[in-house]
């Protein structure tokens, strides 16, 4: 409430403020200064409401606009822009040598789309476009690419014979994709993108076909989660007979979670309210607007507040609906707190670290070291209890990860609890699959791959090629 009421005073401030600069006539400030006295648009309005909200704003003011832009003429403007940033990507990506093409796709309310990026050496990014696919299939992929360098083509000048599209795909070096069976089918249709592909003699097809292929670093995080949880599933399947069901951890954990933020059967303001009298906070995250790690954040925050959790519906609360009955009587159930406990340790000393490595700064070939330090670590604590028995406590880690005081959720998770005794063959049972799902998924970066010993060469062609 009190938060409420400074935001409120605050805007009524910056009212006063912009109503006195209105009447002295000066420049109202609707935009950031950048570098180099360019400006960047602040606020973020869709075409259809831009009209709408130069009113509002113009009363709120105090005056009167009669000449406000139509949503066509604000799409004029919109399409003038794609034109000259089209003809600016068209130009330096076509004059960049060995670039690297990034690609995505994604779906939303039944809609295939396809993104497409290139980088340069100096891993400055130029957006190719962003377009809606038939569908995800490899010649889709291709067609839409196709269909974009077309468009660039429509504002760009060439001298020679070939087009922009030879220009650009024969500068491209290195391709960094999800790795999907479609990207991997996309990446050997390139044939199909060029114009009069068939004329082009066997030097210039050459030129085409010269590709170095990355999984991109933070798919490569997404699917570590996947296999973690399906790791967890099958071991609390076997744990006790099989008699547990499905992924039992990755279950509770949601409806902890969903307890917290439903507005329906959830206790967000109580259990908020119940951490404050303990001199606490609440570490529950919401799941929008969070990434791929949400799992495990929440398996932490989970075991971290557990004994809360098992006390604030019984003690305090009470379980007065299905879904906090549910909460009460799993939060009890060592196994579920042995798989928060596990996912949490994960997240803490293995996978938050690499996260760490691939979003810094340095040459993408020089990830073999971190991936290959990584592997080892996981098949040495596979087979040695001992070793995973110093990483439950905090002693040992893939990237000699030191523990944090100020992390009162790391240092909650190192303590000894007695769930330990099933996080142990948990732990090893992860471990394992991970370590299998990156030497599936990375192996040109494992001894005897490509970027094993990578020569000069190599590496100046692969500069261009981000981490993630």
């Amino acid at each position: 409430m009190v938060e409420r009421r400074q935001k409120v005073e605050q805007f009524r401030e910056e009212n006063k403020q912009l109503k006195r600069k209105l009447k002295r006539r000066e420049p109202a400030l609707l935009a950031k200064e950048v570098e180099d006295n360019e400006t960047e648009i602040t606020i973020k309005i869709a075409t259809r409401n831009v009209g709408p909200v130069i009113k509002v704003v113009a009363k709120l003011c105090g005056k009167n606009v009669k000449n406000i832009p139509s949503r066509q003429v604000v799409d004029t403007f919109v399409d003038r822009k794609l034109a000259i940033t089209q003809k600016h990507v068209g130009t330096a990506a076509a004059a960049s040598s060995n670039t690297t093409l990034y690609s995505d796709e994604t779906r939303k309310h039944g809609y295939t789309y396809e993104t497409y990026i290139i980088s340069d050496d100096k891993q400055n990014s130029y957006i190719l476009g962003l377009r809606e696919m038939a569908n995800k299939s490899g010649a889709s992929t291709a067609e839409t690419l196709q269909q974009i360098i077309q468009d660039i083509s429509v504002y760009c000048t060439q001298s020679d014979n070939l087009g922009l599209g030879y220009d650009l795909l024969t500068n491209i070096k290195n391709t960094m994709s999800d790795r999907a069976s479609t990207e991997k089918t996309f990446n050997g249709m390139f044939d199909k993108v060029i114009d009069n592909y068939d004329q082009l003699s066997e030097d210039e097809k050459n030129l085409c076909g010269q590709m170095n292929n990355f999984f991109c670093g933070l798919h490569l995080l997404v699917t570590i989660a996947d296999v973690c949880e399906t790791s967890t599933s099958k071991f609390e399947n076997n744990y006790e007979s099989g008699d547990l069901g499905s992924a039992s951890d990755p279950h509770l954990t949601r409806k902890v979670c969903a307890v917290g933020e439903d507005e329906r059967n959830g206790a967000s303001k109580q259990w908020k309210t119940y951490l404050q009298t303990k001199n606490d906070k609440n570490r529950i995250k919401r799941f929008n607007h969070n990434r791929y790690n949400i799992m495990f954040m929440e398996g932490s925050a989970l075991f971290y507040h557990s004994a809360d959790i098992a006390d604030f519906p019984d003690n305090v609360h009470g379980a007065s609906n299905d879904a906090l009955k549910a909460v009460s009587l799993d939060i009890k159930e060592d196994l579920y707190l042995a798989g928060a406990k596990a996912h949490g340790l994960i997240s803490k000393f293995s996978l938050s670290p690499l996260w760490r490595f691939i979003e810094a700064p340095g040459h993408i070939l020089d990830m073999k070291t971190t991936f290959n330090t990584h592997i080892n670590f996981l098949e040495r604590a596979a087979s040695d209890q001992s070793m995973t028995e110093h990483f439950i406590t905090g002693e040992v880690s893939p990237f000699e990860t030191e523990v944090n005081e100020k992390d009162v959720v790391m240092k909650k998770l190192i303590e000894n609890h007695r769930v330990d005794e099933i996080v142990m063959p948990l732990m090893q049972n992860i471990f394992i699959a991970i370590k299998q799902l990156l030497q599936r998924m990375i192996p040109e970066h494992l001894q005897g791959g490509k970027c094993w010993e990578p020569s000069d060469e190599l590496r100046k062609t692969t500069k261009s090629a981000k981490k993630q």
